[in-house]
């Protein structure tokens, strides 16, 4: 009997932090415009409505511009996300471009989908896009909990 504890004891501590992280389901970027972000609500109250998004952006004035969308898995503790660290390079430039979203106590993460816009100056135009992409979680100490890489970041 002690020995079952013991390693019920042993998996359930080494399971915890795995429980416990963020995971990404699905990630993607597309270019968005202001138009896209607009619902019935705004119309009334005249302040975005973002539901059960996340949405941060390098210009929180500007809506237009390419956002990078993640979805984490629904059991995850969404509290353990501090930040979102993206590195892209784009169809305008070989350089990688890094960019840092920080999830303040005020944002925390609502729903499963979190919304990186790279908005404003920060993005050329609609017409540059990304070619290979890698997103990062991070929770407040710096530490990675998740990645996902773009298909062209992935190849060889």
């Amino acid at each position: 009997m002690f020995r079952i504890r013991t390693i019920l004891c042993a998996v359930a501590l080494i399971a915890a932090p795995m429980l416990s992280a963020a995971t990404i389901e699905v990630a993607y970027s597309e270019y968005r415009e202001t138009g896209s972000f607009q619902r019935i609500q705004e119309f009334f109250t005249g302040r975005e409505a973002p539901g059960r998004r996340t949405i941060i952006r390098t210009d929180p004035d500007n809506r237009d511009g390419q956002y990078f969308l993640i979805n984490l898995t629904r059991s995850v503790a969404r509290s353990d996300v501090h930040s979102v660290e993206i590195e892209v390079i784009t169809t305008e430039s070989k350089d990688t471009q890094q960019l840092v979203f920080l999830l303040s106590d005020a944002l925390r993460v609502r729903g499963s989908w979190i919304y990186c816009g790279v908005t404003g100056d920060d993005w050329p135009n609609r017409n540059v896009r990304p070619l290979a992409w890698i997103a990062r979680l991070k929770d407040s100490e710096g530490r990675l909990l998740d990645e996902w890489e773009s298909f062209v970041q992935r190849m060889p």
